[in-house]
């Protein structure tokens, strides 16, 4: 029997390749094959366009034949205020002319009526990476490479962050006090095992921290980690037990680097932390539709054993008996004290 279990991506070095999307249609200003920095503008479109109405038949006195007849301008150009966009010959009277009051694009008629498009706040894509563009999405965005570490989280605030990585845990369930979050750590994106106290996030936003990471929070948190005002990642859910040994070991190696906090969205299913590096070398991770096997690790997600990394070690064909009297599928998993016990497919997760 093959066996799919949900997987999580905790990896310190693998080829990444991400798309940056639009929100609405625009204009792609890189080509592919270009490397961009983090901060370069990748595409833009305009925002909160409008469009207005000039009744002009109405205005005018005109049939809207006479309207569409007498137009200066094509539908589709530009035109600027004050610019002559109606005229109407006469053979005795001067000319009847009408000047457009609005900036923007003769956009269309209808039954005399003309509707100008103005554009409205330019919206810049920036890359939020740095790498390489490998595809452009006509009028979307791209699709950019880099290579580095990633770690998929269970739940975020909508806003993404960039900045540098602190790591201010010293073991995966570590916690800090506010007291601690001084000034010189403006800017910068804080790994933190445990927070529990509503105060730590709002002196982080207080302090100019650009986000949070967090391994665990107690379930009464997340609703204040959605209006303290800064990005709050969390990586392993509700609880007390901190970051996994395999997240806090890829975020102790990459200590000190440019990390950017993705939510779940459009570009990927989970929340994701990528952080960049030089190194080119990258590891093989296992395929989110590869059946689980002997050998693959797992992280552990209820109790006794929340948060604790195994590796399967044999994959039962039927239900087995479980601690508490049900049944159910799982699989012999070896603990990080070599102990083996029984785990049911709905209590892991697989590390890829």
């Amino acid at each position: 029997m093959q066996t799919i279990i949900r997987s999580a991506i905790v990896n310190s070095q693998i080829r990444i390749q991400r798309k940056r999307l639009l929100p609405t249609a625009g204009t792609i200003v890189t080509g592919v094959g270009q490397k961009v920095t983090s901060n370069q503008t990748v595409a833009r479109t305009n925002q909160n366009t409008r469009f207005e109405i000039l009744p002009l038949s109405e205005l005018l006195q005109l049939s809207p034949a006479e309207v569409e007849a007498s137009l200066t301008v094509p539908l589709g150009s530009r035109i600027s205020q004050g610019m002559i966009i109606l005229e109407k010959k006469a053979r005795v009277a001067r000319n009847l002319t009408y000047e457009s009051p609005y900036d923007g694009e003769l956009f269309g008629i209808n039954n005399g009526r003309v509707i100008i498009k103005q554009a409205g706040d330019v919206f810049e894509l920036r890359a939020q990476l740095p790498g390489r563009v490998v595809k452009t999405i006509s009028n979307q965005g791209i699709i950019l490479e880099t290579f580095g570490a990633l770690i998929q989280a269970v739940w975020s605030t909508p806003a993404d962050a960039h900045g540098p990585l602190k790591v201010l845990a010293h073991t995966p369930d570590g916690f800090i006090f506010p007291e601690q979050l001084t000034d010189d750590l403006a800017g910068q994106i804080l790994a933190i095992g445990h927070v529990d106290q509503p105060g730590i996030l709002e002196k982080a936003a207080d302090s100019g921290i650009q986000a949070v990471i967090v391994g665990t929070m107690p379930a009464s948190m997340y609703a204040h980690a959605l209006t303290c005002g800064i990005t709050v990642m969390v990586t392993n859910g509700a609880g007390i037990h901190g970051f996994s040994d395999a997240i806090f070991q890829v975020l102790k190696e990459t200590d000190g680097l440019t990390a950017s906090l993705f939510p779940a969205g459009a570009e990927s299913s989970r929340p994701e932390i990528i952080i960049p590096q030089e190194k080119k070398a990258t590891n093989e991770s296992m395929s989110p539709t590869q059946p689980l096997a002997p050998g693959h690790q797992v992280r552990l997600l209820r109790r006794p054993y929340t948060n604790q990394m195994a590796e399967i070690v044999y994959i039962y064909k039927h239900a087995q008996l479980t601690t508490i009297g049900s049944r159910a599928h799982g699989a012999s998993v070896r603990l990080e004290s070599n102990q083996v016990v029984f785990v049911p497919f709905a209590n892991m997760e697989a590390i890829i």
